[in-house]
């Protein structure tokens, strides 16, 4: 009986060799098989990718505005009001309006027409507190520094009412602007 195998015995399998041999043409190229899952493999590398990409974004962005919270900070009150006015300033040209190598009045006349009298009055007081400190050889005061400060919170109010989500999205992430 073909089916039966004495014991002890194995029964052989016929191979792919074998089969090869009996006819037909061996293929000429190897086949490479992917795993059967490679598809969900490859989705996770590319979402560890992904993550380890937004974790060096946020942690990026971090450093950035640990170190600029140090410069408004800083123990001399003259030198906390240079970073936050140069900060505003920044923002507001985002806003389009841009210094172009001039002085601060050329930002506070540009933000007079396209923001409105009440803002420039601010840009104008901020300005001069800015000048004040990186001029003058006296000290300025904590009141100072939080008038500037506040000026800063309104330019940054307003460039997150004028943008939309998609540039807000940039300004934030990417360009570590707030």
């Amino acid at each position: 009986d073909p089916d039966s195998i004495p014991q002890g015995e194995e029964r052989e399998e016929p191979n792919e060799q074998d089969e090869t041999q009996q006819g037909e043409a061996p293929q000429s190229t190897p086949q490479t098989k992917l795993p059967e899952n490679w598809l969900l493999k490859a989705l996770w590398i590319l979402l560890g990718l992904v993550l380890a990409a937004l974790f060096g974004i946020w942690l990026r962005r971090r450093r950035i505005l640990q170190h600029r919270e140090e410069q408004f900070s800083d123990p001399d009150a003259g030198t906390g009001i240079a970073w936050l006015f140069y900060d505003a300033v920044c923002m507001l040209e985002y806003l389009g309006i841009a210094r172009k190598g001039g002085s601060t009045d050329v930002v506070c006349k540009a933000a007079r027409e396209q923001l409105g009298e009440a803002y420039a009055d601010s840009c104008r007081s901020a300005a001069l507190l800015n000048q004040e400190a990186l001029f003058s050889s006296h000290a300025l005061n904590e009141e100072y520094r939080n008038a500037v400060a506040e000026f800063r919170q309104k330019t940054l109010a307003l460039l997150r009412e004028k943008k939309p989500w998609h540039k807000r999205l940039w300004l934030k992430w990417i360009r570590c602007v707030y």
